[in-house]
């Protein structure tokens, strides 16, 4: 039917023939709403557009009825029909709809849906859905027939368009309400005030954009609507200060407008503002305070100096306002107390403090004072959050951590935390892979050293647990003022270290020892009173790691020391380890005399690498404990003693054969490669080219490379230098640029072997060649040698082949005294492959 553009009539007579049968006409009736939503089915038969909606009405589906009737012309509706189920089931959309296109009235939808808004408002309470879908509607309703549109679609008649804003006008801005009991005053305003004052000065700020109130009438009407809502709104009550800040931002707003017209008594302005300000009156703070603030922004207050305003927001704790007025006038600092005074941001104050040091639009001497107000105010962040304020003071403020100790030299524990702080946050920067640089960010490395001393001054007072560790993993204190530190407050591993360093090594053991000795008498007083089982085993568990780290200082300190004062290191420990096993041996169970007899094996078993057995030995048979009694008390000391120095014995053993035996492979080598010899690829010069057959072979020098020169020439080119013992070494020009010294090892196959070979007055120098073995992988670079020879064939290729050939043919005398004269053929010159002497000089390069 849509598609043949079917007649209503024919339509019907589809309908009724479908309608014998329930279930296609239910059919055809379910697919009614798709068609009317697109817009392609407007009308509706009477018959049909009355079981239309009977049979969505019995689905309960009412938002998709109200969707369809916003659709259909009304005249295919039932009036009644539509308007009963419309007012049951809340479909406001549609009573509008009915109201404006089926009896051209603009006016009666407002005040009979006012009339169910106020009677919600009247209770004061929450409203429901549908109520605010109701209060919603209706602020959308009045906004489109202000501004001349349809509602919910579509576009007033154009001849209707004046009447119909000035009708609405009229009754939203009435006197009085359609009831006759109603004696309120402007009962549609305040209701819609009520309801949303934001919204509905919203709603008026859009009508006072259209043409109609540019005219002398509309000016008049316009400032009638402002006076009326300054009568409702401040001369009388019943409005909170939110309504009351929104309906002076609207003014403002208003009155900035180039074009204005209204006339509002500046009074009234300073009459909200003692109001919004008001100290006294604690209640809803945070909406005067936004009020306050959005009036401010709307430029309410022009003629009102900022003083004035500063001194109120600040005695009515506005921070946000007073924010808003300093950041006019740049004062960071300021802002920086609103954030920390403001209890609901004090946590974003830190995060304010870095955007401000962050920040390239604004001036050092500005960030000095924030500076200076932060250090004014480090007790207050410190109590906010510890470590937060560290790590801004380390990013930023590393420089000014002198003035935040003398700030806080009065609370030493709030000083201890905020050090703590810095040293965590220094720590983890340090440890990150890839530390980014922050712009502003001031260098955090460059703590100076008394701020580290007063650290461990602290640390000693409130966590000397923690001393030894701190001072091991960081550097940058200085030795003897920190050991004056901990001597004066008694931390004696952290002295110990710091005596250690120092090289006051028998120092630090006299303290260690004396440290593992009060424990050792304390473990004895509690084993006389039996009743202190649990702390008799603490007591232990600390000998055994004092002993550890006491151990631990002899074994570093060993190496260093000579026989004698080794002894006088370790025997004095082990008499210290022995002396209680002798004085409770009477009192020591059998599990705790095994205890003490592991300590003294652990003791031993260290001593052994730095005292010598026979005097160990010597010294433990002189104990009381061990010399008297049966030899199976002492056997498992002195076996496990004799198998630890048999180990120690073998070990030794093997490195000793293992270096010998490399030292013999690396001269084997070294002797391979002085019987190597070296061949020349010719029989002339490289630098002058004749031949060496004639003249003396003390004026020939053979290279490595087999590169072969006259010493003359050599001396003509400066190829020589002096090395490192004073003996002058040649080198081939072909291979190097003239006048620069060869590097060290500039070829790895011949590395080894010496630069020079020759019948000079100097020496010959002994060949070294430290051939390496094949090995499996990329094919080796070519050395010297190779190359030389790929140039001589290069050479020989360039040669003119006709020369050669006919020299060859006609028997070239030349060609014949080469052969004649090569200078491998001379007997002078025959390579005896007897072993070179291994001089010192071998192991030059």
């Amino acid at each position: 039917c849509l598609a043949v553009e079917f007649s209503e009539e024919l339509f019907e007579k589809l309908y009724s023939t479908l309608g014998v049968d329930p279930l296609a006409k239910g059919c055809f009736l379910e697919s009614l709403p798709q068609h009317i939503l697109d817009g392609r089915l407007s009308r509706l038969g009477p018959q049909l557009a009355k079981e239309f909606v009977q049979q969505l009405a019995s689905k309960h589906q009412f938002e998709m009825l109200e969707a369809c009737l916003v659709r259909l012309d009304i005249a295919c509706l039932d009036i009644h029909q539509v308007m009963t189920l419309c007012w049951t089931h809340c479909l406001y959309d549609a009573i509008i709809y009915v109201y404006n296109r089926g009896m051209n009235d603009y006016t009666t939808p407002i005040k009979e849906l006012m009339a169910v808004l106020r009677e919600a408002l009247k209770h004061g309470k929450q409203l429901t859905d549908n109520q605010m879908m109701l209060g919603n509607k209706l602020l959308v309703y009045v906004s489109c027939c202000l501004a001349g549109r349809g509602y919910p679609h579509g576009d007033i008649d154009p001849s209707r368009v004046a009447s119909v804003k000035a009708e609405v006008f009229q009754c939203i801005t009435a006197l009085h309400g359609a009831g006759a009991d109603d004696d309120s005053i402007f009962p549609y305003l305040k209701a819609l005030l009520h309801f949303s004052t934001r919204e509905f000065l919203n709603v008026l700020a859009l009508a006072f954009e259209e043409e109609e109130f540019t005219t002398e009438s509309g000016l008049a009407q316009k400032q009638r609507v402002v006076d009326i809502l300054l009568q409702i709104m401040v001369q009388s009550e019943g409005f909170s200060p939110t309504e009351v800040g929104a309906l002076f931002t609207f003014l403002a707003r208003q009155l900035a407008r180039p074009d204005n017209t209204l006339i509002v008594n500046r009074l009234l302005f300073e009459q909200v503002l003692e109001y919004l300000t008001n100290p006294d009156d604690e209640t809803r703070m945070e909406e005067r305070q936004q009020a306050l603030l959005e009036l401010l922004q709307a430029g309410g207050f022009v003629g009102i100096e900022d003083n004035r305003l500063l001194q109120l927001s600040e005695k009515a704790k506005f921070y946000r306002v007073c924010e808003y007025l300093y950041e006019k006038r740049r004062q960071y600092d300021k802002i920086f107390l609103c954030y920390l005074e403001d209890p609901s941001r004090k946590p974003r104050t830190f995060y304010y403090a870095m955007q401000v040091f962050e920040s390239h639009n604004i001036s050092e001497q500005e960030k000095t004072s924030l500076e200076n107000q932060l250090i004014e105010s480090i007790e207050e962040l410190l109590d906010i959050d510890n470590t937060a304020t560290s790590q801004l003071m380390l990013q930023y403020l590393a420089h000014r951590v002198d003035d935040v100790m003398r700030k806080l030299e009065g609370r030493p524990e709030v000083l201890y935390q905020f050090l703590q702080g810095v040293w965590n946050s220094r720590e983890l920067q340090s440890s990150s892979a890839a530390q980014s640089i922050v712009p502003g960010a001031k260098d955090s490395r460059g703590l100076a050293a008394e701020v580290q001393e007063k650290y461990i001054d602290l640390m000693c007072q409130f966590e000397p647990g923690a001393v030894h560790q701190f001072i091991s993993s960081f550097d940058g204190y200085r030795l003897e003022e920190t050991l004056e530190i901990c001597r004066r407050h008694k931390v004696f591993d952290a002295t110990a270290y710091l005596l250690e360093r120092a090289g006051d090594i028998q120092g630090a053991f006299s303290i260690l020892l004396e440290v593992l000795r009060e424990k050792l008498n304390k473990y004895a007083e509690l084993k006389r009173d039996a009743s202190h089982k649990f702390e008799m085993d603490e007591v232990f568990n600390a000998i055994d790691a004092q002993l550890c780290t006491v151990v631990q200082l002899c074994q570093r300190s060993s190496s260093k020391m000579d026989t004698a004062e080794r002894e006088a290191l370790w025997f004095p420990l082990l008499e210290v380890v022995m002396a209680p096993q002798r004085e409770l041996r009477t009192l020591l169970g059998p599990e705790q005399l095994g205890d003490f007899q592991a300590l003294t094996h652990h003791l031993l078993g260290s001593m052994m690498g730095f005292v010598a057995l026979p005097h160990i030995l010597h010294k433990l048979m002189q104990d009381p404990v061990y010399s008297s009694g049966k030899f199976g008390e002492v056997r498992d000391f002195i076996m496990k003693m004799l198998d630890t120095h048999n180990y120690e014995k073998a070990l030794l053993n093997t490195t000793n054969r293992l270096l010998n035996c490399d030292l013999h492979l690396h001269l084997h080598r070294l002797k391979l490669a002085a019987n190597r010899g070296y061949a020349s690829h010719t029989a002339s010069c490289c630098a002058c080219n004749k031949s060496f057959a004639t003249g003396e072979l003390d004026d020939v020098v053979m290279f490595r490379c087999c590169h072969c020169y006259h010493r003359t020439c050599l001396e003509a080119s400066r190829s020589a230098y002096v090395d490192a013992g004073g003996q002058v070494q040649w080198y081939c020009f072909r291979c190097f640029r003239v006048g620069k010294k060869p590097p060290a090892g500039f070829s790895k196959r011949v590395a080894d072997t010496p630069r020079t070979l020759g019948s000079s007055s100097e020496k010959p120098q002994e060949l070294r060649l430290n051939r390496e073995p094949r090995t499996e992988g990329p094919m080796p670079l070519l050395n010297a040698c190779q190359l030389s020879a790929i140039d001589y064939l290069r050479n020989c290729q360039r040669t003119k082949p006709n020369t050669l050939f006919t020299s060859t043919l006609q028997g070239s005398p030349s060609t014949h005294v080469l052969r004649k004269s090569s200078l491998l053929s001379r007997d002078d010159l025959k390579l005896h492959l007897s072993p070179a002497r291994i001089t010192a000089s071998v192991f030059d390069v």
